[in-house]
């Protein structure tokens, strides 16, 4: 029911979060910073942890680079977890994650590196940043990754506009370095996408979940499918259902859409992991309308539009 649904939603979470601080980047301060901050940690300590110990293969944060090409990144902070029946976290084996299973190979091919390549005298650390440019360059040009070979300098440098130079370029602004990409999307393109991807947040995704089962309790809409059941009128069609949301009291501040800060979040992480921002400045651009309210309008019409779809699942209309 590809329908979107006009009306404005109260939005009541967005006045209880802290806003961002005016002027800042994203990538600079707040939750980005330190969520990028965590990742570089663990794969700072996961590649130490190979070169002291060769025998074992370690999970660790390069996994994000690997999943850039699948269009989409998932930090594995130390630890593989997956989300339960009730959003709690709860451990899994790396076969049942495929993200395990990639960071592990990752892992492996940078261990492979360090140990082929460290000579003694020179200092282990700058062999680990060698050796993780060295699997960045690999994958991007998908290329068997040979740890006893240092490669000649002169290297073919991957076009930016193709799938390897898009790989590379998106690894550089993991590593905070200003990237211009061809063909971005517009500013407006970037916020209208960010308000659509923004319902992908796990957060979020367990919000419409838990909209939905509130309003079909709160408005005992099981009860009235097909029915005109107790004085309330029955729900027939979708659009009895999103008459219902819009209009009757028992869906009063049920929805609780994205706020601006998660927003924000989702358009940073097209700007990390998707080739649709130009660069810095027009990413600087959108972050700033979503916090003057430019995303506000699609973000919740979105939401509700995904809410009434869970519901109408829900109560099977």
């Amino acid at each position: 029911m590809g329908m979107m649904i006009a009306g404005t939603v109260t939005r009541s979470v967005a006045s209880t979060e802290g806003k961002p601080v005016h002027g800042t980047h994203a990538t600079s301060s707040g939750w980005l910073s330190s969520g990028l901050i965590q990742v570089a940690n663990a794969t700072m300590r996961g590649v130490k942890y190979v070169l002291r110990e060769p025998g074992k293969t370690v999970v660790i944060g390069l996994s994000v680079l690997a999943g850039v090409r699948s269009g989409a990144a998932a930090p594995l902070r130390g630890r593989v977890v997956a989300l339960g029946e009730h959003g709690s976290a709860m451990p899994v084996t790396a076969a049942d994650d495929p993200w395990a299973l990639r960071a592990q190979a990752i892992g492996k091919e940078v261990g492979d590196c360090m140990r082929s390549r460290h000579i003694d005298g020179l200092e282990p650390r700058l062999t680990e940043a060698h050796c993780m440019g060295q699997v960045v360059i690999d994958h991007a040009m998908n290329r068997h990754s040979s740890p006893d070979e240092i490669r000649e300098m002169a290297r073919v440098t991957p076009d930016l506009g193709s799938p390897a130079g898009q790989y590379v370029a998106l690894a550089q602004r993991g590593m905070h370095m200003p990237v211009t990409l061809p063909d971005p999307d517009t500013v407006q393109d970037n916020i209208d996408s960010a308000a659509t991807l923004v319902l992908a947040l796990p957060n979020v995704r367990d919000r419409i979940n838990e909209d939905a089962r509130t309003l079909a309790a709160s408005c005992n809409m099981r009860e009235r499918v097909d029915n005109d059941n107790l004085g309330e009128p029955g729900l027939f069609t979708t659009d009895d259902v999103v008459d219902a949301v819009h209009s009757e009291a028992c869906s009063d501040g049920v929805l609780r859409p994205p706020s601006e800060r998660e927003v924000r979040q989702a358009n940073a992480a097209q700007f990390h992991q998707t080739t649709r921002v130009k660069d810095e400045q027009a990413f600087r651009t959108g972050q700033y309308r979503i916090h003057k309210g430019e995303a506000y309008v699609p973000a919740d019409a979105n939401y509700e539009n995904r809410v009434v779809r869970e519901v109408i699942d829900v109560i099977r209309v």
